[in-house]
């Protein structure tokens, strides 16, 4: 027994060791290519960086703080009176977790993911609960889809809505389907849960607020550091894939598989056919690319959650999405219609849409419920 521990830990030491060494010659390998393909690197982080300036922190900076202040105020309790019920019984979460589920679904990452957390941090849901929403609530924005992809790079709303239904629906089916994992952990925590913390933050407005643009400009920033680091990696992938005589359609999933935005647009610009082309984007959308990954976890890591969930919905997400979109293009067939794309106009956050009105109406119907109660309660 005494002879057999030296062997082990010497195996193990050996494997980190290999890591290790792997990762240092990648890191050098990084850091050769970055030199060598300066003139890509450049202009793809230039692009990035203007992007993040006139698209990504203004669409979605004031989202991110009104979500802390939505859950901070006691709002979220509002939605989570009307709508809890609902989604405890579809998803078997806790109902302060209703919150997370439907910003997560209007608004797409990071909306979703920040929601989550903050109600994590406030004590209206556990941890497992917090796993089990991260697997569902983080996906693009129907207005991305709708707008920026389906009008904007396919000269299509038909192809934007077919796209924004399956994701929703692929969300749908992994956040029922991962119920059946996370209930068992749920019951278990909710044996020796303490009492959930009070809706209303007792700091103030004043200090509620600014502690919510803070932390949201934190998190804005690492947002935008990684969308500028991976717009540089997929230009050196584009350029290195391109002088070995990659295609066009193999060039476009690199770059899909690490951002997802340039992977789209990569796609749809690519020399397949429509129909691939939309199947092809079903699944970069399902994925989202690594780049939003890191965003994810720079998110979550001061939680203590585990990815591996994570990782295995998105990939079964990326499935999903293309089965989805696959079956609604030949249930409607020449129904969708494809123009002339939009791509110089392409943004990251598409026009206002229908569902954010009826999110707002939804909002302030559970207002008013929750001002009507009160006033029964005060009689």
């Amino acid at each position: 027994m005494t002879e057999t521990k030296p062997i082990k830990q010497k195996k193990s030491g050996e494997g980190l060791e290999l890591c290790q060494l792997l990762f240092c010659f990648a890191s050098v390998a990084a850091i050769s290519l970055v030199l060598l393909k300066s003139d890509t690197v450049m202009p793809a982080m230039l692009a990035a960086t203007k992007v993040c300036l006139n698209t990504v922190i203004p669409s979605l900076f004031p989202f991110m703080v009104l979500c802390d202040v939505f859950v901070n105020s006691g709002a979220a309790e509002m939605i989570a009176s009307v709508l809890g019920g609902i989604f405890e019984k579809i998803f078997g979460i806790g109902r302060g977790g209703a919150v997370a589920v439907l910003l997560g679904l209007v608004f797409g990452f990071p909306v979703g993911t920040k929601s989550a957390v903050s109600l994590y941090e406030r004590g209206r849901i556990d941890k497992s609960e917090l796993c089990h929403l991260i697997c569902f609530c983080n996906g693009p924005s129907s207005a991305f889809l709708i707008g920026a992809v389906g009008v904007g790079l396919f000269g299509s709303r038909g192809f934007g809505v077919v796209l924004c239904a399956a994701e929703m629906l692929s969300a749908l089916v992994i956040g029922v389907c991962a119920r059946a994992f996370f209930s068992t952990q749920n019951s278990k925590e909710k044996k020796n849960k303490k009492p959930l913390q009070n809706a209303t933050d007792k700091r103030g407005s004043v200090i509620s607020i600014v502690d919510a643009v803070t932390s949201s400009a934190v998190s804005m920033l690492y947002i935008c550091a990684f969308i500028v680091f991976f717009s540089a990696i997929t230009g050196i992938v584009d350029d290195c894939a391109r002088e070995f005589g990659v295609n066009s359609t193999v060039r476009a999933l690199l770059m899909g598989f690490f951002e997802m935005t340039g992977g789209v647009r990569a796609i749809a610009g690519a020399d397949i056919e429509r129909i691939a082309a939309c199947l092809l984007c079903a699944a970069a959308v399902g994925w989202s690319g690594i780049s939003v990954h890191f965003q994810f976890i720079s998110l979550c890591k001061d939680t203590g959650v585990g990815y591996r969930a994570y990782f295995i919905a998105k990939t079964l997400r990326a499935v999903l999405d293309l089965c989805f979109v696959a079956v609604f293009l030949w249930f409607l067939g020449d129904r969708i219609k494809f123009g002339d794309s939009a791509a110089s106009s392409f943004m990251l956050v598409g026009e206002f849409h229908w569902i954010y009105l009826i999110s707002l109406i939804t909002v302030a119907a559970a207002g008013y419920g929750k001002l009507k109660t009160e006033s029964r309660k005060l009689k």
